[in-house]
């Protein structure tokens, strides 16, 4: 529920403020821009983000690759970034993003610029 998505994040939210040892990524920006956001994450780590190795981690961690070496292909159907939209009553998605928007926000999702853009919430 909502209510618990806003506690979660406001957990976070204080748990994070005074260290410098976490790192927030966001599944949306990792399926979207998965290189720079594996060197990323491989820089925060302090580990090594040869071209290579990034590539090879790309092409291994693909939805159609873990499909096709899963013996349960079914589990890995589809990655979706556009908040359920062909699964949540549009009316349902707008009630939550309504009661989640500070959380949202503080996440960095511009609900604004992803509804015009997605027609993510309508």
């Amino acid at each position: 529920n909502a209510n618990w998505f806003n506690d979660a994040v406001d957990n976070y939210r204080k748990f994070s403020e005074n260290r410098k040892n976490i790192m927030f990524v966001r599944y949306e920006d990792l399926t979207t821009n998965t290189t720079e956001q594996l060197v990323q994450i491989f820089s925060f780590l302090d580990a090594r983000t040869d071209a290579k190795i990034i590539e090879n981690i790309v092409a291994e961690s693909s939805l159609a690759a873990m499909r096709d070496k899963s013996a349960h292909p079914g589990f890995f159907r589809q990655g979706s970034t556009d908040f359920g939209k062909n699964t949540i009553d549009d009316k349902l998605r707008k009630e939550i993003t309504t009661i989640s928007e500070q959380s949202l926000s503080y996440l960095g999702y511009d609900l604004l610029n992803q509804s015009n853009k997605n027609n993510q919430v309508n």
